[in-house]
């Protein structure tokens, strides 16, 4: 396995690490440094170069100059070879940035078999060092945040074939054993078990909040497939059945020796799932979608519909995208990409002609069994609501849950229609953080099993 990481992605990586530790680099500071790398002919002068552009206070210097040792190998820099060939470009000679080797960057990549482990102590040193603060409030936040950022450095660096999902692992445990042999604090556990990402809107998250939000909703993934089945016992003294019963007594001279009992009827919940996959709630349709695939193995039937302005059932296609790529994430990333390239995410939503339309698909399929769970703002773009064809499907279901990922003082206002529908709803809930949408899914798996 070879890695070839470019300068541009080996220089951001080094500024988001040192963002991570504290520093107030910004998107100013990050434009200042790229111009000044660009203007290098000896590259001598990249540690100064970088550090004038982005240190702006006395106290950050010394932590810049502890990140930049850490993550550039010693011997890195160094001036050009004179020769009669001619010099190459700035981009070509920092295509050793961030690679492997005596000119590679990053963490420094051990000459010995166990390049993985030595990559691994590296990043814990960084995370001992510049990370973990018990004193400061968001440390599980930035402990999150550094794990991800150090998990993906890891397995570049070090040209190991694990999963990021096993690296961050390691990187955990070892961590945590780290720490522990100097006192062992229970608190260090919530770390790793509740990161600090519950209450930050979907709608306003950067980059490395979404990876934190979207590892916790694959975690929530887990956990509902190995959340146990709800196992039925016959009933052994279930309501006579008569005609059995006086059938059965004749052989006994009619006598009721034996008494025949009715079977119990199992009634399993059907699940309809429908999901509004328009550009103001793509990002929240995109985390629902992932949990709509653990809905379709836990429940004994689930169905799955996307819309803007006309429905689309994806319940095969999104089962069969899982089956292709094992990680959910990548396989709901296909599928809105499927839709994305056919405009499904630019039409504008049309809720009316949307539930026309669900009620003609599956009305001979709904009963007092079924829960029907809708995602969408309500925003109808002033089109026919089609309350009647609301109705006819609220009564023929057991139940209509609706998830609104807004704010709820914006509910009922400009085209938002919520309170048209909300009379004919069991429940309407404002549905926008990582928090919410935990409740609403172990309340809803724990009634559809």
């Amino acid at each position: 396995m070879t890695t070839n990481v470019a300068p541009l992605d080996s220089l951001l990586e080094f500024f988001r690490l040192l963002r991570v530790a504290g520093l107030r680099v910004g998107l100013t500071e990050t434009q200042d440094a790229l111009q000044a790398v660009e203007t290098l002919d000896d590259w001598a002068w990249l540690h100064p170069a970088l550090k004038a552009t982005l240190i702006k206070r006395h106290a950050d210097e010394a932590v810049f100059d502890r990140l930049f040792q850490l993550y550039f190998q010693p011997g890195l820099v160094k001036k050009p070879q004179s020769s009669q060939q001619q010099p190459d470009s700035p981009s070509t000679q920092m295509s050793g940035l961030g690679q492997g080797g005596q000119n590679g960057g990053g963490f420094a990549q051990p000459s010995s078999g166990n390049a993985y482990q030595q990559t691994l102590q590296k990043a814990i040193q960084f995370m001992l060092r510049h990370v973990y603060n018990p004193s400061m409030p968001p440390t599980a936040r930035r402990v999150q945040e550094a794990l991800l950022l150090l998990s993906e450095m890891v397995q570049r660096q070090s040209e190991t074939d694990k999963p990021l999902d096993e690296i961050q692992a390691d990187l955990e445990t070892a961590f945590m054993q780290q720490l522990e042999s100097d006192q062992k604090t229970p608190a260090l556990e919530s770390l790793f078990g509740e990161p600090d990402v519950d209450h930050i809107n979907f709608h306003q998250m950067d980059q490395s909040e979404f990876k934190l939000i979207q590892s916790q909703v694959e975690r929530l993934i887990k956990q509902l497939l190995s959340k146990p089945k709800r196992r039925y016992q016959p009933d052994q003294a279930g309501q006579l059945h008569l005609r059995k019963t006086v059938r059965k007594s004749l052989q006994y001279g009619g006598v009721p020796i034996q008494l025949a009992r009715r079977k119990r009827r199992i009634e399993r919940p059907k699940l309809f799932v429908i999901t509004d996959i328009s550009s103001s709630v793509e990002v929240f349709s995109r985390f629902f979608l992932m949990l709509t695939h653990a809905f379709q193995h836990t429940s004994h039937t689930c169905r799955s519909f996307v819309f803007s302005d006309q429905l689309h059932e994806v319940t095969d296609a999104l089962q069969t995208s899982i089956n292709r790529t094992p990680n959910v994430a990548t396989a709901v990333d296909q599928l809105l990409k499927t839709l994305r390239a056919g405009g499904w995410t630019t039409r504008r939503t049309d809720y009316g002609t949307t539930f026309k339309q669900f009620h003609q698909h599956v009305s001979r399929h709904l009963d007092r069994r079924s829960t029907i769970v809708i995602l969408g703002d309500a925003r109808n773009n002033q089109a026919p609501d089609q309350l009647q064809r609301f109705k006819d499907i609220s009564q023929a279901s057991k139940r209509i849950l609706w998830l609104n990922p807004e704010r709820q003082p914006l509910w009922n206002t400009g085209d938002s229609i919520i309170n048209t529908y909300s009379p004919w709803c069991e429940s309407v809930e404002e549905c926008r953080n990582l928090k919410q949408l935990r409740q609403m899914v172990h309340c809803l798996s724990d009634t559809i099993r």
